[in-house]
């Protein structure tokens, strides 16, 4: 498969999802909770710097191995999972969805579809994407330190998340995480 053919199905499955997830935002319950909103902006500052640091360094640009035919593939094929994960998680959360740390109105304690596997499939799946992108286009090592920022990120928006389940649900979300053990990668996180 060549770069090119790579970029673009990578491209096409990242705009799609990003479709969906805009269409989908619309019609959500209202908002009963949220996290401090201060702390939101600082966590996106943080990331944003991040980001600007490691783009801005030269030495992080070092090919991890040679790109192939075959690591394209795999690349695309893992993107393709992941975004499909994503957006399964995202389906079955419905209305209760919210791209910040918030408790909805009526909100339920979703424990079905990938939610049997591990307790915030969506960033399992949006982290399996991005090891995907960066196999297929650039395994660099600015790429793999950009994925562990966003694993870092995703596993302490995960840990909010997790503290506001758990006063919303008390013992049933305790329960849940006895059931579900993996909170972002199985057998890891």
């Amino acid at each position: 498969m060549s770069y090119h053919l790579a970029a673009r199905i990578i491209g096409y499955l990242w705009a799609t999802t990003t479709i969906y997830w805009i269409v989908r935002a619309f019609g959500n319950k209202r908002t009963k909770a949220r996290r401090n909103r201060l702390l939101r902006i600082l966590t996106f500052l943080l990331l944003w710097a991040t980001f600007v640091a490691i783009q801005s360094h030269k030495g992080l640009n070092v090919p991890l191995f040679p790109l192939s035919d075959a690591t394209r593939l795999c690349g695309v094929v893992l993107c393709a999972a992941g975004l499909a994960l994503a957006v399964w998680a995202r389906y079955i959360l419905g209305r209760n969805w919210s791209g910040f740390v918030v408790v909805k109105e009526d909100h339920e304690l979703i424990q079905r579809g990938p939610y049997t596997a591990v307790r915030h499939p969506l960033y399992t799946g949006l982290i399996l994407a991005l090891i995907g992108t960066d196999l297929a286009l650039f395994p660099t090592a600015r790429g793999l330190v950009l994925i562990a920022v966003w694993i870092i990120a995703f596993y302490i928006k995960a840990r909010s998340e997790e503290r506001i389940l758990t006063q919303e649900f008390g013992e049933q979300y305790a329960r849940y995480k006895q059931q579900v053990k993996a909170a972002l990668i199985p057998y890891l996180l």
